[in-house]
């Protein structure tokens, strides 16, 4: 949590951020979303559409966290079909669209239910290696 803002760690001010965005058509009212480990989040309802807020840190390089680059890769993962839309971003603040059903709802091969971490958990890990993106930002 930064003393800069970028985090706001005050509840109320976090919603009224984040109800305070140009993107809505109407008035909303945030609603928490439990969890996230350095993340505030919010499930924002705009009429018949919903939406995922996520007030967000600053960079962190000690943990690999390059905000400019999270932003590309979302609408990357987007295009590719495997990640919602990311609808709005802004310093400190993103919003991509809410999918409504659950991972653990999803098909696995073979037509069973099931997480995608549960249909790997069997599997070995691949050995480590070191790894550079072919994407420059």
């Amino acid at each position: 949590m930064e003393a800069d803002g970028i985090l706001d760690t005050d509840l109320d001010a976090a919603r009224r951020r984040v109800a305070g965005l140009p993107l809505w058509r109407g008035q909303v009212r945030p609603e928490i979303l439990p969890g996230g480990l350095s993340n505030r989040n919010f499930v924002v309802r705009d009429g018949e559409d919903a939406y995922v807020a996520r007030l967000v840190g600053g960079d962190d390089p000690a943990h690999g966290i390059v905000r400019a680059r999270e932003i590309a890769v979302s609408r990357a993962a987007h295009r590719a079909g495997i990640a919602p839309e990311l609808v709005y971003a802004e310093p400190g603040l993103l919003v991509l669209r809410l999918i409504a059903r659950s991972p653990r709802m999803a098909r696995r091969p073979g037509g069973s239910s099931g997480s995608a971490a549960s249909s790997t958990r069997s599997k070995p890990l691949p050995a480590r290696r070191a790894w550079r993106s072919p994407i420059t930002i």
